[in-house]
């Protein structure tokens, strides 16, 4: 009996101790598990190829300025890439480290703002949500920038409470983590803005001057920066590939961050109202405290969402990362303060809701660590093995670099690299003139479907097939007997075939071979690609040549979506055959608006003599694998 209640005193009085520890722990566990098998991603290749100049000046002009981000983490990059080269655990291990340092900043500042519940609360779901553990993982600017965020608002608060006049440590390292926040990325600059004018009303007279020398502080260590900083902003957005911010992107976020479950959305809302502080539930000052900390969120959100509708998209899930902490701060700042064994039931209830849901519903150990890059020279290396000299194996991606870092590391040699946003005549060429009984086809970063399209025209047997974020596979092999064009996941809406031709143009015919279909009808809710394909024989010379996909409202002269496929400068002879498609991503493209109607046709731009002999047109399935790191897994 003794040594029980030795042992619940003992608890009592280190429970606090130990929930931060499970916390922590947990924290550790998720973002460093086997951190050596994470590949880099297309934004880590654009940093790590931007580093190893011969001198810091050209670091700056060549790796830093073009790109949209401070100078903080490449620089960071370009040292640790001189010491350690591009060993993926060593470059990312910082990152981690940061991000396990992120869980006990929040902890620290709910404790210090509110109280321990409130802290431990907050770390506990930043410890597991896929959110904080995914950006933990890559060499980015975003666990480093919320890192310093958060350091400056644990000092900040240590400077606003601090009696003294005189400046002291709190208010040094109150300056230099605004600072550091700053050189990571541009949206945590804007929290240390925030931060600063927060705690400047906050604080009293006394703190309010030290708060003025710590700004002056802060603007001269930054002041190098601004060349930078200015030749950027000049430059503008990412509007180039990012559209503007849906109606539901709020919706789409939350649900991201709470892993699209329902059992840890439930989960949490029911300690959530367990924990509330029904009776103090207006008390200043910590009403104060939760209202800045909502506030700091909804202004990053709101100037977010301005700048991508009023000049250029800026806004997405990424750039919500460094205030996205102080919204769950602020709403468990509506707490009360539990008993310790209540605060160690909640931590524990909530991290194991938390990893559960991250490793079973959202299956990170899936997505995050198999991925295109790697996965694709892991596929072709199996192929040289299985089908030596009788395959033929193709990748396309956003740069050839790139593709080629694994496809080194694997030693795999005659892969044909080509990057997505070149024509894709060549490949046609060589699919063309390939005598391989197999054809391998690998591609990253949201490459056009009509490089699958390619191939598949001539290897028609689809052997194997598999997806990864943002990226995916194909192993082609070619019918001995010329059949059907048989797809995985495809449904045909059109296949028309006709020896003589089913129509013939001439140098009278402009335009020619419609068809269209109501769009209400013809989509479901899970398709993901359009494809319209056409076999062409040429009757004379053809210099210009397009097929067209397109979407059209009745009576609006201006289609709302229009994609074409061309010759890409191909000159085509009397005589020979040819395909010819054009491809529309679903997701790509603006909403489609109900009562439209979806057309393909043949524009014969430059009057030319050919007949068409067959045409086909499909719809293929969205694999929610695609974006299974930010959407949801069905």
């Amino acid at each position: 009996m003794k040594s029980a209640t030795k042992y619940y005193t003992w608890f009592s009085k280190n429970a606090e101790k130990v929930a931060i520890i499970i916390i922590l722990i947990v924290a550790a566990l998720l973002r460093l598990w086997r951190l050596w098998d994470v590949p880099f991603m297309h934004d880590e290749f654009s940093a790590l190829f931007r580093v190893g100049y011969e001198s810091f000046t050209q670091l700056i002009r060549e790796g830093v300025t073009p790109d949209a981000h401070p100078a903080g983490t490449q620089v960071l990059l370009h040292y640790l890439v001189a010491i350690a080269g591009t060993q993926a655990f060593w470059l990312k291990l910082p990152f981690a480290l940061m991000g396990i340092g992120t869980v006990w900043l929040v902890y620290q500042i709910g404790k210090q703002l509110f109280h321990e519940t409130a802290g431990l609360i907050s770390a506990s779901l930043i410890a597991t949500m896929q959110y904080f553990v995914f950006y933990s993982q890559i060499a980015r600017p975003y666990s480093s920038g919320l890192f310093f965020v958060l350091l400056a608002v644990f000092f900040g608060i240590r400077v606003i409470n601090n009696q003294t006049k005189s400046i002291g440590f709190e208010s040094v390292g109150f300056g230099i983590s605004l600072v550091l926040a700053s050189m990571m990325h541009y949206f945590a600059m804007m929290m240390a803005g925030f931060i600063f004018i927060s705690f400047f009303f906050l604080a009293n007279r006394d703190n309010k001057k030290k708060l003025i020398y710590t700004g002056l502080l802060s603007i001269l260590l930054y002041l190098p920066n601004l060349g930078i900083f200015f030749r950027q902003l000049s430059a503008g957005g990412i509007g180039d590939w990012l559209g503007k911010p849906s109606p539901d992107f709020v919706t789409q976020f939350l649900l991201y961050t709470f892993h699209f479950s329902a059992v840890f959305i439930i989960t949490i809302l029911i300690v959530f109202v367990l924990a509330l502080n029904y009776r103090d539930f207006g008390r200043k000052p910590k009403l104060n405290y939760s209202l800045n900390l909502i506030l700091w969120f909804a202004l990053s959100l709101g100037i977010g969402w301005a700048y991508s509708i009023l000049r250029t998209p800026v806004i997405q899930f990424s750039t919500l990362y460094f205030s996205f902490p102080f919204l769950i701060l602020g709403v468990s700042g509506f707490t009360r303060q539990l008993k310790p064994q209540y605060n160690v039931l909640i931590v524990i209830i909530l991290v194991s809701m938390g990893a559960y849901t991250l490793i079973n519903e959202r299956h990170h150990y899936i997505t995050m660590y198999e991925q295109g890059y790697d996965q694709i020279a892991l596929k072709f290396d199996k192929n040289q093995d299985t089908y030596k000299e009788d395959i033929t194996q193709v990748a396309v991606g956003g740069s050839v670099r790139m593709l080629d870092f694994y496809q080194q590391k694997q030693q795999n040699t005659g892969v044909i690299l080509f990057n997505k946003n070149n024509s894709s005549t060549e490949l046609s060429l060589l699919v063309d003139s390939c005598q391989t009984r197999y054809f391998a086809i690998g591609w990253t970063d949201y490459s056009l479907f009509n490089w699958i399209e390619t191939v598949r025209n001539k290897y028609t047997k689809v052997v194997e097939q598999q997806n990864w974020f943002n990226s995916g596979y194909y192993l082609f092999e070619r019918e001995e007997v010329e059949g059907e064009k048989p797809f995985l996941d495809a449904r045909y809406l059109v296949e028309d075939k006709k020896q003589t031709g089913i129509i013939r143009f001439t140098e009278k015919d402009e335009y020619g071979l419609l068809w269209e279909s109501a769009v209400d009808s013809t989509f479901h809710s899970d398709d993901g690609i359009i494809v319209a394909g056409y076999l062409i024989k040429a009757l004379s010379e053809i210099k210009d040549l397009s097929v067209v996909l397109e979407i059209k409202v009745s009576g609006v002269s201006e289609p709302v979506m229009w994609r074409s496929g061309t010759l890409d400068g191909r000159i085509i002879k009397e005589g020979e055959t040819f395909t010819m498609i054009v491809v529309h991503h679903l997701d790509a493209g603006p909403a489609i608006p109900p009562n439209s109607k979806l057309r393909t046709y043949v524009w014969n731009k430059a009057k030319a003599s050919f007949e068409v002999t067959e045409r086909w047109v499909y719809v293929k399935n969205q694999d929610p694998w695609l974006f299974g790191l930010y959407g949801r897994l069905k």
